[in-house]
């Protein structure tokens, strides 16, 4: 990636992260659950943990990147405090990756049953009315006849 490019690439993912706050409803009409904290709400809550560690992982190498080559992107920037973050962030990726693989995702195994049987027995009951809805609005059959198929016997 050329260096020239960064700032172009900068100001689009400025553009749509202030378009992705705009789409992000009032926190205000987001309630909690009652009965504590969902799952999905756990395993959403780190993997967005878990992207942005690895976007300010990526930002922290496209500067030493930009400082090793000559181009001063912040002033007060130093190898050693650069290195010591890159190494935390990365401490916090592997946390939150184990995390993910041995505590959620274990927890997912073990719902997986309840939830593909609750699937199931939704998908029989649309299927259930689909089927009386089908049949209401079909007219009777009628006996048809036993040469070509035409009840009155007029051949058109």
């Amino acid at each position: 990636m050329a260096v020239a490019t960064l700032p172009a690439l900068l100001s689009t993912l400025t553009d749509s992260l202030k378009s992705t706050a705009d789409a992000i409803p009032d926190a205000s009409s987001l309630n909690p659950p009652t009965d504590g904290i969902s799952l999905l709400d756990t395993k959403n809550e780190l993997l967005l943990s878990y992207l942005q560690n690895l976007a300010f992982l990526i930002l922290l190498k496209l500067r030493n990147d930009a400082n090793s080559r000559g181009v001063d992107t912040d002033a007060n920037g130093t190898e050693d405090g650069s290195d010591a973050v890159h190494v935390e962030v990365v401490k916090k990726l592997v946390e939150l990756r184990v995390y993910l693989e041995k505590g959620i995702r274990p927890l997912e195994n073990r719902l997986k049953y309840q939830i593909d049987k609750i699937l199931r027995a939704v998908e029989d009951d649309a299927r259930n009315d689909a089927k009386k809805v089908n049949g209401a609005s079909k007219p009777a059959k009628t006996k048809k006849g036993p040469s070509n198929g035409n009840a009155s016997g007029d051949d058109d």
